[in-house]
């Protein structure tokens, strides 16, 4: 699914129209699709109350709309109107509903309406979506700021009002919702900076437009469709060495966990094999929990007890001309010594095979300290980089209040700059690619901001690139659909806080079966 700006969405808007669908047409639709989509997620309705914040333009009357059809759903429904609005057919129905209206006009009109909002169980903000043109002033202002104190749960219509529908630019008065509802197609100004944090969930709900009129749209919403069709059927005749071998170079005497979730990510991803090269020391606590995979114990330096960089390059290239890897992960928990970055570094320049090779953690801090660029380790190389806004930062000498700011931005020109693809980490993860194609993923889990999470990423990624039929591209966009989807299962079932990474790991079967039985 396409991801649009403002002007797309108009000039979408405006094919539909030639085919018939007429602005009030959408407008129906959008308004139906919303208290279809409310009624759906709130139980008990006839004992709970909702307020619809409507606003002058498209974005109001869906709210009206919406309003009309939840009149009977709900035990009490208020309309408030904190902008000036010209009668118009939706807000005329509304005088055969018998639903209260609050016009916002002055203090004593405020008061009246924060009367109601204490008593509002569901919030419908549907006051600007994507038509923010200035600073929001009063008395809008102090509407946005009560909503955001009250206790109702808010959905958003199309865009929290206060954002910029582009880029994603927070006015200081921005209402924070539980959900967005994007109509038709999901907006960019959402998923841009730090703004899946403001708009919560993000659903995409349909409008009735026909799928035909985004074909110059570049970004992508990661949707279960365009993952399933990504995962072929597994050959039923197939053995090991079918669904490929993946190479794992992870982990520490500070950072043992590490190797083991990279590990248990490859493992559910249903490659063929999976052999870890870890600090000698610390194999066999590590084999003890995974008998699958095969370990190899890195040789270390009896006074540091780091790894020694020479003898363990050597194990890995027996081992790795030996089992023929068809895919790489390094970087989880080796830590920045000075041995672990000659390792590392020896590792990435001397990669001859063109096999897709994930670059993650501790891989990429050494790639920093040492300002070794992408391309100067050969065009021919498949790198995707798996980092946090931190490790970006350190990567492109950017500051993290910028890329946090730019995230589509900063990771689509470094990807292009080193020739790799970008799996930037956060709310509504970013996979941009070295020729300029946009992947966004829908899930936002503060769960999921959890040390070890992005190790078992990192290791499902290189799991499913080492697979026939997979190409990079494709791995890291199931890899993070499907991480982010065990992460749900997960925080379902213990809450965000509690969950450990863990529970992700078990449940990524749950998630790719949910995926594989999609009708």
């Amino acid at each position: 699914m396409k991801i649009v700006t403002t002007n797309t969405m108009a000039t979408i808007e405006s094919l539909a129209g030639q085919k018939g669908i007429t602005p009030n047409i959408l407008i129906k639709n959008a308004g139906s699709s919303i208290a279809s989509w409310i009624k759906n997620d709130t139980m008990d309705t006839k004992r709970k109350t909702l307020m619809v914040l409507v606003g002058k333009g498209k974005n109001g009357s869906d709210g009206l709309v919406a309003a009309s059809q939840l009149a009977k759903t709900f035990k009490k429904v208020t309309i408030v109107m904190p902008l000036k609005r010209i009668e118009d057919p939706y807000s005329k129905a509304l005088n055969r509903t018998g639903i209260e209206i609050i016009k916002i006009v002055n203090k004593r009109d405020v008061r009246k309406f924060k009367l109601v909002l204490n008593e509002t169980d569901i919030l419908i903000d549907a006051i600007l979506g994507t038509g923010i043109t200035r600073t929001i002033g009063s008395p809008l202002n102090e509407i946005i700021r009560l909503v955001n104190t009250s206790r109702s749960k808010i959905f958003s219509i199309d865009m929290p009002s206060g954002i910029d529908p582009n880029s994603g630019k927070k006015d200081t008065y921005t209402v924070k919702a539980h959900t967005t509802l994007m109509l038709g197609y999901p907006k960019l100004g959402c998923v841009n900076g730090m703004n899946p944090v403001v708009c919560g969930n993000l659903e995409v709900i349909d409008i009735g437009l026909p799928g035909d009129l985004d074909k110059t749209v570049d970004h992508l919403w990661i949707t279960k469709t365009l993952v399933k069709s990504m995962l072929s059927e597994r050959d039923p005749k197939g053995h090991k060495g079918t669904f490929g071998t993946v190479g794992i170079v992870a982990g520490s005497l500070t950072y043992v966990g590490a190797g083991l979730l990279t590990t248990l990510g490859a493992l559910h991803s249903g490659v063929g094999m999976v052999t870890v090269f870890t600090p000698e020391s610390q194999k066999n606590v590590v084999a003890t929990n995974i008998p699958e995979a095969v370990f190899v114990g890195l040789p270390e330096e009896i006074t540091s007890m780091e790894i020694d960089p020479e003898k363990s390059y050597k194990q890995f290239e027996v081992h790795s001309k030996k089992n023929k890897f068809t895919s790489l992960v390094i970087g989880p928990g080796l830590s920045t010594s000075k041995q672990s970055q000659s390792f590392i570094r020896n590792i990435l320049e001397n990669i001859t095979d063109n096999i897709p090779v994930v670059v993650d953690a501790d891989a990429l801090n050494t790639i920093a300290l040492n300002k070794i660029e992408f391309t100067d380790l050969g065009s021919k190389k498949d790198i995707t980089i798996t980092p946090h806004v931190g490790e970006m930062s350190r990567l492109s000498g950017i500051s993290k209040d910028t890329i946090e700011s730019n995230r589509i931005q900063v990771a689509t020109e470094y990807a292009r700059k080193q020739g790799i693809n970008v799996v930037l980490k956060g709310p509504a993860t970013v996979i941009a690619t070295h020729r300029g194609e946009v992947f966004i993923s829908p899930w936002i889990n503060s769960g999921l901001s959890k040390a070890g999470s992005g190790d078992v990423l990192a290791g499902l990624i290189a799991g499913l690139s080492a697979q026939k039929g997979f190409s990079s591209l494709q791995a890291c966009i199931t890899g993070v659909y499907i991480h982010g989807l065990s992460g749900e299962y997960s925080r379902k079932k213990y809450g965000a806080r509690s969950m450990r990474v863990l529970n992700i790991v078990n449940d990524l079967s749950n998630a790719f079966q949910n995926v594989e039985n999609m009708n």
